[in-house]
Parts: structure tokens; sequence; C-alpha cells
């Protein structure tokens, strides 16, 4: 077993038992706040005993103003002693939502206390009546026996309440304290328990490493044997790369290391857009024609090491038997065009491309002038001659990677490449129309020359618009039944 493994492995231990040390002291930091905090949350009896010492204030001074109440000489010393009665009942009405909030008794001894309270009020009433009256003997008489007697009955209901809080109180902090300990018991025993499972875990690990790490070596080496692979920084030099990529190139490992991926990537402007994502910290992938009738398909994300570098790995697959078939299926085999089956998968996927790198969009469709009376005076292996001829013009003037030629059927052709200024375009075009006169092809049959010659209908889509296929051919095939209409061997360009 590799020296670095084990210590590895010893470290991955020693970080869970650290973890574990550090999180049973949490833990028991944590119970004693929790526990502070459930003894706040079950001080609700001793909230209930500071609202009801509030009360008995309030009430002593009702009392206080009843007797002010019952010696008053004036109309202004009664009305000072009826507003103050009125203050503090007030004061203990707001007081009592807040009690029947926080009471954890019956509800019921709060509400015997609030009727009797009530009940007290209807006799204050009496009272301040008869003293408004001037009946002085009356009111010192109720003052005495019967306010009072109210009063003692209304303490004695707010006793019952600090009783029941405070037997209430002591009842969960006694709990409290009781969870408290058992908790710091339980996660002491789960620490002993936790250690010796770990400790297990260690041992099996230990046993079972070498012959995962072989395993995983094998899994390596087929891997490096048979898998194109390479990682690369983010200015494109290689740094890793597999034997079996070394050995498809002609190199060796070592070699490979000191290249830049554009020695794989030779495309420019795949490179570029390739460069571009991985600048922005976003996967890529795309088909790549390498050389001759190789080509590969790339797939790059990026990876982060544990130096903290960010660097980009690359698969890479060998497409070249697929692609072979998948243009085969796609190439008119007379002209060695794009067919219509492959114009109408790649288009809309063309146009999404150039609409997101805003690039001006131009579909082209072509038509042979007189084609058929061609066919019919010269014959049709004449005729297949001169629609060769035809399309070979068609490829020399398209030369990017991304410009399309296409046989849509019979003598009708389409292009489709992203343009330059409307100027530009339409010098391009007529060029290519007076390039197939010029191959001086005789054709009798014409009406516009002695040569065989084209008719065009172009549609130019400007980057800031977006129209889709069907409305862009149909647009360009008004627009070459125009140029037939109006002479043939012309163009007719419109803006979509």
């Amino acid at each position: 077993m590799k020296t670095r493994y084990v210590k590895n492995l010893l470290i991955s231990f020693m970080t869970i038992v650290i973890v574990m040390v550090v999180g049973v002291a949490y833990n028991i930091k944590t119970i004693n706040i929790i526990s502070q905090e459930v003894t706040g949350l079950y001080e609700h009896p001793y909230v209930v005993n500071s609202v009801v010492r509030d009360i008995n204030i309030y009430l002593v001074s009702i009392h206080g103003y009843m007797k002010d109440v019952a010696l008053a000489r004036t109309t202004k010393e009664l009305l000072v002693a009826t507003d103050g009665v009125q203050t503090n009942e007030n004061n203990i009405f707001v007081l009592l939502p807040l009690l029947y909030e926080k009471y954890l008794g019956k509800k019921a001894d709060i509400t015997r206390f609030e009727k009797d309270f009530r009940h007290w009020k209807l006799i204050r009433q009496e009272v301040i009546l008869l003293a408004q009256e001037k009946k002085q003997k009356e009111v010192t008489l109720l003052v005495r026996e019967k306010e009072a007697k109210y009063l003692k009955v209304v303490i004695g209901d707010l006793k019952n309440l600090t009783n029941f809080a405070d037997k209430k109180g002591e009842e969960y902090i006694a709990h409290i304290v009781t969870e408290k300990q058992n908790t710091i018991q339980s996660t002491l025993l789960l620490f002993v328990g936790a250690f010796f499972i770990v400790m297990l875990i260690y041992l099996y690990i230990l046993r079972d490493s070498q012959k995962k790490e072989l395993k995983i070596q094998r899994y390596f080496d087929m891997i490096d044997a048979n898998i194109f692979s390479l990682i690369f920084d983010s200015k494109g030099n290689i740094i890793e790369a597999s034997n079996a990529l070394a050995f498809f190139l002609g190199t060796t490992k070592k070699e490979l290391k000191k290249r830049h991926i554009k020695s794989l990537v030779k495309d420019e402007e795949q490179l570029a857009l390739l460069l571009l994502s991985v600048e922005d910290g976003f996967k890529w992938e795309n088909e790549l024609h390498f050389e001759d009738d190789i080509y590969l398909y790339l797939r790059v994300a990026p990876t982060t090491e544990e130096d903290g570098r960010l660097l980009y790995s690359m698969i890479i697959d060998d497409i070249s038997d697929k692609k072979r078939i998948e243009l085969l299926s796609n190439i008119d085999p007379l002209t060695s065009l794009y067919n219509r089956r492959f114009f109408d998968a790649i288009a809309p996927k063309e146009l999404k491309q150039m609409a997101r790198k805003k690039e001006n969009a131009v579909f082209v469709m072509i038509d042979i002038d007189y084609f058929k009376l061609y066919n019919d005076h010269y014959g049709h292996p004449e005729g297949d001659a001169t629609l060769q001829a035809v399309a070979y013009m068609l490829k020399k003037h398209l030369k990017r990677p991304h410009d399309y030629a296409f046989r849509l059927g019979g003598e009708e052709f389409g292009l489709l490449f992203s343009a330059e200024p409307m100027d530009e375009l339409k010098i391009y075009l007529e060029s290519l129309i007076a390039s197939i006169e010029n191959l001086h092809i005789h054709h009798a049959m014409s009406e516009v020359s002695e040569y065989v010659t084209i008719s065009v209908g172009a549609v130019y889509v400007e980057a800031t618009k977006t129209a889709n296929i069907d409305s862009i051919y149909l647009a360009a095939d008004k627009l070459l039944y125009k140029a037939k209409h109006e002479g043939r061997n012309q163009l007719q360009i419109d803006v979509l």
C-alpha cells in the first residue's frame, strides 16, 4: 500500500475524531443555551406574577381613590377622585389580555377574577353616584363595608393566580434541569459509542484499501489506454493527456504536454468559441473536422484542482465512421452538395446560431434557366453534367465552414450563410450569376443567353430580426419566381 494513501487515511480518521470532539463540545454548549432559553420560555409564571403585582398596585390605588370619593367635599375633588378610579380601572383592563395569554393554568381562574372585578366596579359606580348626590353618610357606609369587602375578594382571586404560577414555574425549572442532565449523559454515551464505531470502520477501510486501490488503478490504466482525453489551462496549454490520445496523434504524452490545443482544434473559429466558453467557465461541446476524413466530437468542462487552479478536461470521441455514414445520407450523389433532407435538419439550427452570434443571415434560392428545355434538347447526360458544373461553382463561392450549398430538387439549389452588408452581398451574388454564364455551357433553347444561366432569389435577414426557416424559404421562393418572371438571368433580393 502506498505510504501517501495510508497517511491520507490517517488524516481522514483524525479529522473525523476532531470533528466529533468539537461536535460534542458544541452540543453541550448548545444544550446549556437551550436550557437557558427554555427556562426563559417557561418563565411565563413570572410574567403572570409581574402582571398580578401591577394589578394589585392598581387595585390599591382604586381603593385609595374610592376613599377620596367618600371624603370629597367639592365637585372638583370628586372629579379628581373618580378620574383616578377610571384610569386605574383602564390599566387593569389593558393587562387582562396579557394575563390570559401567559397564564398556564385554567382560564376560569382569570375569568373569576375578571367577574369579581367587574362586580366590584358596579359597587364603585354606586358609591360615585351617591357621592354626586351628596349623600355622604351612605357613601361612607358603602365604602367601609361593601366596597372594601369586594376588594379583599378580588385580591384573593389574584393570590390564587400567583400561587399556581409559582408552583408551575418550579415544576418547569426542575424538569429543565433534569432534561439537561439526561441530554449531557446521552451525548457522552453517543460519543463513546461513535468512537468505537469509527475505530471499527477505520480497521475495515485499512484492510480493504489495498484491494480497492489496485482496482482503481486498473480502471485508470484502462481509461488511459483507451479514452482520448486531456487537461488544459485557461490559455489552452495542455498539461495532461492520455496515452490513447498521444498514440492517436502519433506522439507521446511527454511531447503532447508541450503543445497547445490549437494543434488539435485547427479550425480558428471553433478554437475561438472554445476558449471564449472556458474563459466564462461554461461547458463546451462540438464536433470537429480534424483532418481528411477524420471527425472528432469534443466535450470540455471546467474542473478545480486541489490547489484551487481552474483547469479544463476534454473528452474526445472518434466519430469518423458515424460522420461518413451521416455524410452519405446527407449528400446528393450527383452534385456532391447537401440534399434537401440535410437542409431541413440544419437550416433551423444555423439560423439560431447566427441569431445568437448577432450575424446577418442570407438564404438564396437558385434555378437553372430553361433547364427542362436543355434536358430535352441535349439529353439527360448533358443535363447531369450541367448540374455538376453549376454545383461546383456554388461550392467554389462558399469557403467558410458554416456556409452551406444544397441541391433542393431537380435544377433548384439553395445557399445558406452569414452575410456581409447588403451592398457587398448584392455584388457577391451578381458575380455568382456571372460566373455561371461565364462557364460558356451552350444552351440553344435559352431565351436570355446563348449559354446556361441562373435566376436567383435572395432573402437578407438582419441580425436584429428573427425569422423561421419556413417564412424565409417562402420569401426566397417568391423572389426567385419574380426573377424568372421579369426576364431570368438576374437577381432579386429583399430584406425580410
